[in-house]
């Protein structure tokens, strides 16, 4: 009994130990925390750019994480979301925020778009003509709510939307014009380093928040499932007039994406 005590009051107290000594967080408090009230005063939407390079962690979880953020931080503000889903099924972000939506009982509202569904109820030469359509008519339907609620589009990869029939370039020039606050874009990028491709660098250079998330390269233990990098290009210089960079390493548990602080363990530095 006295031995089962004992350890009992180990593992506690090793569990507080880990938690200090490895500053966990996850990955949504995080990011409410460092991401900024969107200024009403600017011309264009707020744009936060995730681009995730051959993970095992799950790039739908990170980006239902950012999702979480923005709801976390708009406080008392009410909020209105739009998702288009082009990389997965509307269903597998939903079943994560839905929770979240009916407990804010109506200061949330989220309504999404799958593009798989509309490409069924369509003939094939007629995709780009309906999709084009259907979502200029959803922004518009979102801009309407501006005065009354802070606005989210998200995005969750636009590297499969022009595989799907619709232009990414049109799409971004019409989102960066438009009043909503906030743009969430994703974008799942499989190789090793940054790519060449023209969209990136285009979404890359226009971020005012940019999170890219890698695998990690050492290989010492399969519970860390990746790296994260934060930038601030177009807000945040440091005195040498570089952009500054802040590291984490995330593990996912469940749905939920944990955080370490950079170099907090020796383990995996």
């Amino acid at each position: 009994m006295f031995r089962e005590f004992v350890s009992l009051c180990v593992g506690f107290y090793a569990g507080a130990y880990f938690q200090d000594k490895y500053k966990l967080m996850d990955l949504s408090t995080l990011l409410a925390q460092r991401i900024p009230d969107s200024d009403a005063t600017l011309s264009s939407p707020y744009l936060i750019f995730i681009n995730s390079r051959a993970l095992n962690v799950s790039h739908e979880e990170i980006l239902g994480s950012t999702i979480s953020s923005f709801f976390t931080k708009s406080g008392e503000i009410a909020t209105a979301s739009l998702l288009l889903a082009a990389r997965q099924p509307l269903s597998r972000y939903t079943d994560y925020l839905d929770p979240l939506v009916r407990r804010s009982m109506g200061k949330h509202q989220l309504y999404g778009f799958d593009f798989a569904d509309e490409l069924v109820k369509n003939p094939l030469e007629r995709c780009e003509e309906t999709l084009t359509l259907s979502i200029n008519r959803l922004i518009n339907d979102l801009e309407l709510l501006s005065e009354e609620r802070k606005l989210l589009l998200v995005i969750d990869d636009l590297s499969y939307v022009k595989d799907l029939g619709v232009s990414p370039r049109k799409l971004i020039s019409r989102l960066l014009n438009s009043s909503i606050h906030y743009l969430l874009i994703g974008y799942h990028n499989n190789n090793d380093g940054i790519t060449d491709d023209y969209l990136f660098h285009l979404l890359h250079r226009r971020a005012d928040f940019f999170l890219d998330v890698s695998p990690l390269d050492t290989g010492y233990s399969n519970t860390i499932d990746g790296k994260l990098t934060i930038s601030t290009p177009n807000n945040e210089m440091s005195s040498s007039g570089e952009t500054q960079l802040d590291y984490f390493k995330i593990f996912a548990e469940g749905r939920t994406i944990r955080c370490y602080t950079q170099g907090a363990s020796n383990l995996v530095r």
